[in-house]
């Protein structure tokens, strides 16, 4: 008696390509399914506090050291400022025996509220008198300008 097997001939090859057939199908119909899952994004803003401190240097249209300087020239020229907190710069000198040597760029503005400021810088005298040798002193100065009142010169 001969054993004959199921994939051995003609009905063994249409069986194989009808299980072939129906894998293609179940393959074809999970990977191009019709069948659709919506996913819901939900956008949200997260805020995070943080404590920073930024410093903006801006171009100021009015020359506030200039100022200052001016201001206190004339209170070491005149002995005080204008609200008669007296000085004693010269010392023995003569006004016109002094001049300035060297005076700082950097400079800090120090505002209170609208009607009141302080400029603060460092600035060299040269001391000169006919026939002696010349003498340089460092001063650190503030500039206090109030609104109404007299400016005040102070000196350090």
């Amino acid at each position: 008696m001969k054993q004959t097997s199921l994939l051995n001939g003609k009905a063994g090859i249409g069986i194989l390509c009808a299980l072939v057939l129906l894998l293609g199908l179940f393959a074809g119909a999970s990977l191009f399914s019709t069948h659709t899952t919506e996913t819901k994004y939900v956008d949200k803003t997260v805020e995070k506090l943080v404590n920073q401190t930024v410093y903006e240097q801006v171009e100021v249209p009015f020359d506030y050291l200039d100022a200052a300087k001016s201001k206190f020239l004339q209170a070491v020229e005149d002995g005080e400022d204008e609200a008669g907190n007296d000085n004693d710069v010269l010392g023995n000198y003569d006004f016109d025996e002094v001049s300035v040597k060297k005076i700082s760029d950097d400079y800090v503005i120090e505002y209170f509220d609208d009607d009141k400021y302080t400029i603060s810088f460092s600035i060299d005298l040269k001391f000169k008198e006919t026939g002696e040798a010349s003498e340089v002193n460092s001063y650190d100065v503030s500039v206090v300008y109030e609104k109404g009142e007299d400016t005040e010169v102070l000196i350090a």
